[in-house]
């Protein structure tokens, strides 16, 4: 079984990532981690004249930028030092022409375009660039679909809370992309919430950020349905975190296998969590949300039980409601669970293996 993240044909050595700093991360910052991630983007690269003269101005205030008399130039050269990791390149952009570069550049190098409706900075915005792109999707749109005709893998950097994220992670889904890197930023801290409804909405690849500073953090959003998580600020204030994450990273994954498995959905997992419910035999959000996604009781019950009986799960005397596919996660104490495991000489990885793929099977049923 194999649980490393992967989106189209890229897989990552594990589900940690850099996200881009302007004027830091580059490839040589970069690749003192290639050992500690899965991927590191470079950036944020502005690359037409327009971003170019933005940067000049942010840069006169006392902020770092990458500025370069020939950034696409530039941005190829970077590619060819990385080393170790999956690389992607963060561009402000505010012409198709030149992101059309990057993202040939992008394809022939097997690296991720990352292009930025995240920024906020006045300059960048008034260049038609960053966050303002949010209110323009027709140009994401119609970006997004010419950099996958040249066969480019495509992320998309935006910030939670500017526009509805959820209409706006469908659109462009549909228009092709492949990453939704979301900075899920909160009053108090990361909005998980936001990432949850995203999940729930679209099949993207979804890197989480902000507030990740710790395992728990990175759990949390595993919990909510990122298939990734990146960090910025939290590596200069403390280089070691890399490090700290993989450790627990490991033992996260020999016990748990399904290394993004959702929270419980009454501790507040998305959809997948329904592999974990039981039969809906009392009043708990499981009613409500089969209510909301227009599964009916029934449904529920039968997608659950020909899953089963497809992949020869048999019933046994132990377990709470007669078989496996209605237990919770094996991170739960259930001693008649593990009962009915040792029984059929299932392993713990094994049963998580097999609860995600009843996972897949519910979410398939929905859509049909």
């Amino acid at each position: 079984m194999n649980f490393e993240p992967k989106v189209g044909k890229i897989t990552f050595r594990n589900p940690f990532a850099i996200s881009s700093i302007a004027g830091i991360t580059d490839a040589s910052f970069g690749n003192k981690f290639s050992n500690l991630v899965g991927a590191i983007f470079l950036g944020g690269f502005s690359i037409d004249e327009r971003t170019i003269e933005a940067s000049r101005r942010i840069a006169l205030r006392g902020r770092k930028e990458f500025i370069f008399d020939d950034p696409i130039e530039k941005i190829s050269e970077e590619l060819r030092k990385a080393r170790g990791y999956v690389p992607g390149v963060n561009v402000r952009a505010s012409r198709k022409e030149e992101l059309m570069l990057v993202s040939e550049i992008c394809a022939k190098r097997g690296a991720i375009l990352e292009i930025n409706a995240h920024c906020r900075q006045k300059e960048v915005i008034e260049a038609g660039s960053g966050e303002i792109l949010l209110r323009k999707q027709e140009i994401l749109e119609d970006w997004i679909k010419s950099a996958k005709e040249r066969g480019t893998t495509v992320s998309l950097k935006i910030r939670s809370g500017v526009v509805d994220e959820v209409s706006l992670a469908k659109r462009m889904e549909r228009a092709g992309l492949d990453i939704l890197h979301v900075d899920a930023m909160g009053s108090k801290g990361a909005d998980l919430e936001a990432i949850r409804r995203i999940r729930n909405a679209t099949h993207l690849f979804i890197i989480g950020n902000n507030s990740v500073r710790c395992f728990v953090d990175v759990k949390e959003m595993f919990g909510r349905g990122a298939n990734m998580v990146s960090l910025a600020r939290a590596i200069l204030e403390n280089p070691s975190v890399l490090s700290e994450l993989n450790k627990s990273w490991k033992k996260h994954l020999a016990k748990l296998g399904w290394y993004n498995a959702p929270k419980h959905l009454c501790r507040g997992g998305d959809l997948r969590s329904l592999a974990f419910c039981c039969p809906p035999f009392r009043k708990c959000p499981l009613q409500r949300t089969l209510r909301d996604i227009g599964l009916s009781e029934k449904s529920y019950i039968l997608l659950k039980k020909f899953f089963a009986e497809r992949n020869g799960i048999k019933d046994d005397p132990f377990t709470c409601f007669g078989n496996i596919v209605w237990c919770c996660k094996n991170t739960k104490p259930c001693f008649m669970r593990d009962r009915a495991l040792a029984e059929k000489g299932m392993s713990y990885k094994e049963y998580m293996e097999m609860k995600r793929e009843l996972s897949e099977f519910i979410l398939r049923g929905l859509r049909e």
